[in-house]
């Protein structure tokens, strides 16, 4: 059982990350966001938005780069971009956003703070009036006040789940999945001398 099990999750894994070094580098990306105010893509927003209030700053952020989930966009179910390929890419979820504007903010010298929830990362900045996502009581990490316990909503989040990573998911992706699931169970009803007959 636990040996069909562990098949199962290292499948499970193949199948998301089929190069595992995507989902190590967008966890340390989370840890320090690669922020780049320097490309041109960047200094032509912070031209455009140069006496805008830092709301409307975002604002043009969100419309230059359309929501676009990570399976559509770098076909992975959770992807931390550079400011480069955020740019390359032009559309992103809000890692993307946060980047980038994070990016726009430093070139402008703006003061703001990251914050994650476990759905969720956004800029933050004073003044800013986030919706029930991104208010304070949901945020796990802030790179100013440091890390906290969120109130999780299961509802909401089981919800930001299904609308982030299941529905946008390749149909081939969830066949490989179901495969999977199907299949290694079964292992645990072979005597382990068979076992090496599989792998």
């Amino acid at each position: 059982m636990i040996f069909g099990f562990f098949v199962a999750l290292v499948w499970t894994i193949y199948v998301l990350y089929p190069n595992p070094a995507y989902f190590a580098k967008s966890v340390y990306r989370l840890y320090d966001p690669p922020i780049n105010p320097c490309p041109e893509v960047i200094q032509y927003i912070a031209i455009k938005t140069a006496r805008e209030t830092p709301l409307k700053v975002e604002r043009f952020v969100k419309a230059f780069f359309p929501y676009q989930h990570d399976w559509e966009t770098y076909n992975l179910p959770w992807y931390f971009p550079t400011v480069k390929e955020a740019i390359e890419k032009r559309t992103g979820d809000c890692k993307t956003r946060l980047i980038i504007t994070a990016s726009v903010f430093t070139a402008h010298e703006l003061p703001y703070t990251l914050s994650i929830s476990p759905t969720h990362v956004w800029v933050d900045y004073e003044g800013r009036a986030g919706g029930s996502n991104e208010s304070r009581k949901v945020t796990m990490f802030n790179s100013e006040r440091g890390f906290s316990a969120p109130k999780v909503n299961l509802r909401d989040s089981s919800r930001s789940f299904l609308d982030a990573f299941w529905h946008p998911m390749p149909i081939e992706k969830k066949q490989s999945l179901f495969s999977g699931f199907l299949f290694f169970p079964l292992l645990a009803f072979l005597p382990e001398k068979n076992l090496h007959y599989l792998f």
